[in-house]
């Protein structure tokens, strides 16, 4: 007899009830009395590992929502969360809500009827980082905003009810938990510190310490009410950081510096000693952010060595990729301005390209781009091997229009890669360069002839094979120059409006989507600023008839537009609001809307013509008042809520 995954699910949660049982347990329970041999444990480990609703522990594997069902925890319901109609999962509830992302969990006496609760990710701008959150209907915690909440399982309902006084924890409760830590890092490795002293590792999330308690102690959380789980950590006598359990007095920053190294490890493919440096570097550049006048050192002899050991660090260009793309990480790019002042003037800048690579960073993010290419240039040698240099340099020249010149640095700086790629803002520009060099210069003279930039030699030495692309060519390729420009620069921008667009639940599909659709890049660079800071930093670098265009491209607003016809590419519009008529070309057939309906969009002019290299969004005439007033807010979150009004318009 084949028993099929939902009937072999059902007999597993049979079988655990509410306790605990280890795979080999449950495949000796579910083999009895059936003729074939009935899953493996191996089987069964790789079913239940998959499956949310199901936890192992070092008793085994417990079935999350009959294990918790009658238990009663107490959760603080903040106000801010309560106002978008969320809980947040971690440190309160995190044991109990993996399950409700498998399985459907309604809400008790619900101000909605039927009423589900979902798990999902919420980027939390205080702590930086995305957390877990339980999402409800709206309204569900407006009663207990700002109050202290109990919370139960009963049958897959959750159950919500205001606190008048948090309960006080049980010794057998305490005692569970200080067990539970025990048993959850009995097994636990020391591994070398960075100062050769060894790491203590015997710590756990505080998620894995609870579900370690209730699966031997299960009675004593139902028999009283649970306190706030940070609470209960504490009364216990252990220590919580950033949702961590470990014994008292355990050494966290030791563990975190341990924890840094080897994330930057895994994620920039760096051994141990450079991995070790960009650590470093990080920390350094969060002390000199912060004031501190001994960033690099308490003694000019401290100082010395520190400039030279980060600018010898910097030369390699594994390191400094590593260290800008913790920063841009950590959301403190801005902090290396004061870093990189301090290694000026501590160090000798003229001997360093790392140290150049990193003031011309900062001159470029600060809006400086003809200087930052000036100092970068200054230093970078034709057989030069700092990928992240030559990639900025690539991109300049690409900002200038010189294909030639970007592709050569590129194919230098992939010979530089040590196997591997050029990161995303590289691997950006390439596919970049590689859809332009596809394209046939126009030549401006023969070999032989006077080269016309006028340097008075011949055009077969000077300019040949840099000629500048046709002008309508060069028109998209400054769009996709601007966008690229807004992607390295402020890509939480564009992230932030496709969060506003996609809706309350932050959908991760949805938020990807809008953030990689063109309307919403085209919302960050107009209404957002974008444009503008492209202009300040490039404007200088861009051929003549270029920085014309960006500037004719300042003064283009957004527009509503009725269809008035549309065929062959070519779309006739009118502006509602303007009172004005209008034909875009080169438009694709997906982009035309046949009447009655209104388009919104931002047609740009290249010379006579206008193209909308965003392309078009269809608003209802329902919504055409609402849109109008956000056109006329003329901020982009304004215009953002509007697009999430026809996004869920029905």
């Amino acid at each position: 007899m084949v028993v099929s995954d939902d009937d072999l699910r059902a007999a597993i949660i049979d079988a655990l009830g509410q306790d605990a049982r280890s795979a080999r347990q449950l495949a000796e329970e579910l083999a009895a009395g059936r003729p074939d041999r009935g899953p493996t444990p191996e089987e069964l480990e790789d079913l239940l590992d998959d499956d949310l609703a199901f936890t192992r522990t070092t008793a085994g594997y417990f079935y999350v929502p009959a294990m918790v069902d009658g238990i009663t925890w107490t959760v603080p319901v903040d106000d801010g969360d309560a106002a978008v109609d969320h809980l947040r999962a971690e440190p309160w509830l995190g044991p109990i809500t993996w399950w409700m992302i498998t399985e459907r969990t309604e809400l008790a006496d619900p101000p909605a009827d039927a009423a589900t609760l979902e798990v999902h990710g919420h980027w939390d701008d205080e702590a930086g980082a995305e957390i877990d959150v339980v999402c409800g209907p709206e309204g569900w915690l407006s009663a207990l905003a700002g109050e202290t909440a109990t919370l139960s399982v009963r049958d897959h309902r959750v159950h919500l009810a205001p606190c008048a006084e948090p309960p006080e924890p049980t010794a057998e409760q305490l005692a569970a938990i200080r067990a539970a830590l025990d048993r959850a890092t009995a097994d636990r490795p020391t591994d070398a510190a960075l100062t050769g002293r060894p790491i203590d590792r015997r710590f756990a999330s505080i998620s894995t310490v609870v579900a370690e308690a209730l699966a031997t102690s299960r009675s004593v959380f139902v028999d009283a009410p649970v306190p706030t789980l940070p609470a209960l950590i504490d009364r216990a006598g252990l220590d919580l950081d950033d949702n961590s359990v470990a014994a008292a007095g355990f050494d966290w920053a030791t563990l975190r510096q341990w924890q840094a190294v080897n994330r930057l490890k895994l994620m920039h493919d760096l051994d141990q000693n450079r991995a070790e440096l960009v650590a470093s570097l990080v920390r350094a550049v969060q002390l000199a952010a912060g004031g501190d006048a001994d960033a690099l050192g308490t003694s000019d002899a401290e100082r010395r060595g520190a400039a030279e050991l980060f600018a010898d660090a910097l030369d390699d260009g594994a390191i400094a990729d590593g260290f800008w793309s913790e920063l841009e990480r950590r959301g403190t790019v801005a902090a290396a301005e004061p870093f990189a002042a301090a290694l000026a003037l501590r160090g000798d800048p003229d001997s360093s390209l790392g140290t150049a690579w990193l003031q011309s960073r900062v001159l470029d993010r600060a809006g400086d781009g003809a200087k930052a290419v000036a100092v970068l240039e200054g230093h970078l040698a034709g057989s030069a091997s700092h990928r992240p240099a030559l990639v900025d340099l690539a991109g300049f020249a690409a900002d200038r229009s010189d294909l030639a010149t970007a592709h050569r640095l590129l194919g230098l700086a992939r010979t530089a890669a040590d196997d591997r790629d050029l990161g995303y803002p590289g691997e950006l520009l390439a596919d970049e360069i590689d859809g332009y060099r596809k394209l046939q210069p126009r030549k401006t003279a023969r070999r032989n002839d006077p080269c016309p930039c006028g340097s008075g030699r011949k055009y077969k030495v000077c300019h040949a094979g840099r000629d500048l692309l046709a002008f309508e060519d060069r028109a998209a390729w400054l769009h996709d120059k601007v966008v690229r420009h807004l992607l390295a620069t402020t890509p939480e921008l564009p992230w932030a409006l496709a969060q506003t667009i996609a809706g309350p639940y932050d959908d991760p599909v949805a938020v990807d989507r809008w953030y990689d659709s063109p309307i919403v890049a085209d919302l960050a660079l107009h209404e957002g600023g974008g444009f503008a800071a492209f202009a300040a930093a490039r404007r200088d670098l861009l051929p003549a008839d270029e920085a014309e265009l960006v500037d004719a491209w300042l003064r283009t607003d957004r527009g509503l537009f009725e269809v008035l016809a549309a065929a062959d590419g070519v779309v006739d519009l009118y502006d509602v609001n303007r009172d004005d008529r209008c034909q875009v070309v080169n438009v694709h057939a997906a982009e035309e809307l046949p009447q009655p309906g209104l388009l919104l969009g931002r047609p740009l002019p290249v010379g006579p013509a206008l193209r909308a290299f965003a392309g078009f969004l269809a608003v209802p005439y329902a919504l055409a008042r609402d849109m109008s007033d956000a056109l006329a807010d003329g901020s982009a979150d304004a215009v953002a809520g509007a697009i999430a009004e026809v996004v869920s318009f029905a």
